[in-house]
């Protein structure tokens, strides 16, 4: 197939990310490599607009950066988070923690009133401990990736 030696992304990859979905029946192979060529150029403009000028290599934080800079690009975000190193992240949870404290504290004395005027408060179930692995949920709801290679 002709369409194949276009491409330089693998055309049995793309066809196998495209079958994972289950609205996906037959793909044919112009379908196919439609959207292997639309993925080398989306590719190609990420890393284009994210290389730093005067800089041999495109790094991660490159890549981070310019996708968090980016309001057409927010939908990674999740994808590729900010790298922070552990230490930010030990200092992160501790102020994560210390406002939860603050904020437990304020609504335990609003559900003790609540107690003393006969309602049921419904307490506090969410969880404010910390999340086991290589990423946490900062307060904006955005994922963090944590850089254990320097501490």
């Amino acid at each position: 197939m002709e369409n194949e030696k276009a491409t330089q992304l693998p055309i049995a990859r793309i066809r196998t990310m495209m079958k994972t979905s289950p609205s996906i029946g037959q793909i044919a192979p112009d379908a196919l490599f439609v959207v292997c060529r639309a993925a080398e150029m989306f590719i190609g403009y990420i890393t284009k607009n994210a290389h730093k000028k005067g800089t041999k290599a495109l790094d991660y934080k490159d890549l981070a950066a310019y996708v968090e800079g980016e309001d057409v690009l927010e939908f990674l975000v999740q994808i590729l988070p900010k790298k922070i190193t552990v230490r930010e992240y030990k200092k992160l949870s501790a102020e994560r923690k210390d406002e939860d404290d603050d904020d437990s504290s304020s609504s335990s004395e609003s559900e003790s009133s609540d107690e003393e005027s006969g309602e049921e408060g419904s307490g506090s179930d969410e969880s404010g401990g910390e999340e086991s692995g290589d990423e946490q949920e900062d307060g904006a709801g955005s994922v963090i990736s944590i850089d254990s290679s320097s501490s």
